[in-house]
């Protein structure tokens, strides 16, 4: 299962800038940016009898992040832009979906999910961007197109949704009751980011 996305995705620092579309390369640029409060990360799956949500306690998420980049002809290549994100800081709302949720992930050998920006890019509307992203989950490694939307009033604030099957992870959805409620494989990543520069 994947988050995040965002996942991910809280490093779109270039709508900060408010200037026209750069069309020369220019050189590493190396920035921070601090996840405030009001953000929203949540992975939402579905069974044959009903949908459930794994929250993310986005107050954990305390240190600034760094990314670096560099910018080309309205294209950003990130060398520095991860995220990670503890298991057994998802909610699922009760202790047996918890613990399917962290079992699901083989949090035992694996315990986060790792979020990596890998490229942005944007053509006339500077708030609908196209991301690249790389989302290791139980040891394997997958890249993601994700559409995002941004607003740039007193922070940043990223928002998108990323649709995964578990499968391509090589994770197995419990069966519960004899077999009678089954987990669907594709599950949502649903996430909101309010973003403020740092230092």
């Amino acid at each position: 299962m994947k988050t995040i996305s965002l996942i991910l995705l809280l490093t779109f620092s270039f709508l900060l800038k408010e200037k026209a579309p750069i069309e020369t390369f220019m050189g590493p640029i190396s920035e921070a940016y601090l996840i405030m409060p009001g953000s929203k990360l949540t992975i939402v799956g579905s069974t044959n009898i009903n949908d459930f949500e794994c929250k993310f306690d986005i107050a954990e998420l305390t240190e600034p992040v760094v990314i670096d980049y560099n910018e080309n002809n309205q294209v950003l290549k990130f060398s520095k832009a991860a995220l990670k994100l503890r298991n057994k800081s998802f909610d699922c709302g009760s202790r047996p979906i918890n613990k399917d949720f962290l079992s699901l992930l083989k949090t035992e050998n694996y315990p986060e999910i790792t979020l990596k920006l890998k490229e942005i890019f944007w053509k006339e509307d500077p708030t609908k961007v196209n991301a690249v992203a790389e989302i290791e989950i139980a040891g394997i490694r997958k890249t993601y197109n994700v559409n995002v939307k941004a607003s740039n009033e007193n922070n940043l604030v990223v928002s998108g949704l990323l649709n995964l099957n578990i499968e391509d992870f090589n994770l197995k959805a419990p069966k519960k009751v004899l077999g009678l409620i089954v987990v669907e494989k594709i599950i949502d990543i649903k996430f909101i980011l309010n973003l403020s520069p740092y230092g």
